[in-house]
């Protein structure tokens, strides 16, 4: 998953500025609903897109498809844990 763009998307669609000037919109957000090594078939939702918008750009919504990278077999899962320190 490509988060810095699914954040590019974000600000966009206005959750953040790129200039001073610019109001936010709190109410833009991702939720993503499948966790790191789910199953997804193809069709099935991921990620729900939260924003004020009447609909969301066609372009947004491939760039947002576009971030997911899917292979076919399961991945190996490591630990995100490098150390446990005490």
């Amino acid at each position: 998953m490509d988060a810095l763009e699914i954040a590019k998307v974000c600000r966009e669609l206005g959750a953040g500025r790129s200039r001073a000037d610019q109001e936010l919109d709190l109410s833009v957000g991702v939720t993503i609903l499948k966790h790191q090594g789910a199953a997804i078939e193809k069709g099935e939702s991921w990620i729900r897109v939260h924003h004020s918008k009447s609909d969301l750009d066609p372009s947004l919504q491939k760039r947002l498809q576009d971030s997911l990278k899917t292979i076919k077999t399961k991945p190996v899962m490591s630990s995100r844990i490098i150390k446990i320190i005490g």
